[in-house]
């Protein structure tokens, strides 16, 4: 019983973090997104423009 218990808590500690992983990586995706409706698409302060392989890379 002991080893299920065990199992069971591992698990949830992995979603647990799977899960704080995700809502960071979207919170991230979501600044940016408002901040490029903010400032009329242009790019934030301070960022700089590369091109790689004839396409445009942050």
């Amino acid at each position: 019983m002991q080893n299920i218990t065990k199992r069971k808590s591992w698990r949830a500690w992995l979603v647990a973090m799977t899960a704080l992983l995700f809502a960071f990586s979207v919170s991230a995706q979501d600044v940016l997104v408002t901040e490029s409706f903010e400032n009329g698409g242009s790019w934030p302060t301070g960022w700089a423009e590369e091109v790689v392989s004839g396409s445009d890379y942050l």
